[in-house]
């Protein structure tokens, strides 16, 4: 199954009697193989006034949705390749 390295996307969203917010969406599989949106409000435009902002309080949130996606799978290495690789740094 390929997997998709998700960016997500932050809106602001306008609330009835508190401050507004930044919310961040995104989607994800769920074990039956639908896709669902999920999201997660960051904090209020007090806290973060501009949109970059918001983008970076976002990061850690971002990098743990994709943890499966940034992991790479084991593989054998050569011990040629090893040699090949520091023969070429000399």
């Amino acid at each position: 199954m390929y997997l998709r390295y998700q960016h997500g996307y932050v809106r602001c969203r306008k609330r009835k009697n508190r401050p507004s917010c930044w919310e961040f969406l995104w989607r994800e599989q769920d074990r039956s193989g639908k896709r669902v949106r999920r999201t997660r409000v960051i904090g209020t435009v007090e806290e973060y006034p501009t949109r970059e902002l918001a983008q970076a309080a976002v990061n850690g949130l971002r990098m743990r949705i994709n943890e499966e996606r940034n992991r790479q799978l084991n593989h054998a290495i050569k011990v040629s390749d090893l040699i090949d690789c520091f023969l070429s740094v000399a």
